[in-house]
């Protein structure tokens, strides 16, 4: 409404009606500010299943973020799940031979996490390192 009020002030004074629009003043941002993403450390245990051609990925943690990605990369033995803003979280993974050439198939994986005591399901991209 303010950007509205503002518009039809500018146009009276252009038409030499009324006062100079006044300065417009920037608008705090609602998103909090960080140069800096955050890596965290998840000390859970990831359950990794297929059903139906899915593969779901099951871990006991609450994100900060929304998650965008996940990686796993067997070099490391770990499992990275990176979130819009850049935060990312780390846990421990050491997946069994035999189950590695189901992960280099997936693409995408339904990840069953924790928010605020409920269950949540998100569909992202899966990316594995072998």
């Amino acid at each position: 409404m303010t950007g509205l009020m503002n518009f039809l002030r500018n146009i009276l004074y252009k038409l030499g009606v009324g006062s100079p629009p006044a300065e417009d003043t920037a608008i705090p941002s609602q998103v909090p500010e960080r140069t800096q993403p955050r890596m965290g450390k998840i000390d859970q245990e990831v359950v990794f299943a297929m059903r139906d051609g899915y593969m779901v990925l099951m871990v006991d943690h609450q994100f900060d973020g929304v998650p965008s990605w996940i990686e796993w990369d067997n070099d490391r033995k770990t499992v990275s799940f990176t979130q819009m803003g850049g935060d990312m979280d780390e846990m421990n993974a050491d997946i069994k031979v035999e189950y590695i050439d189901a992960l280099m198939d997936a693409k995408k994986v339904l990840l069953v996490s924790n928010d605020n005591e409920k269950k949540i399901v998100h569909f992202v991209p899966f990316i594995a390192r072998k």
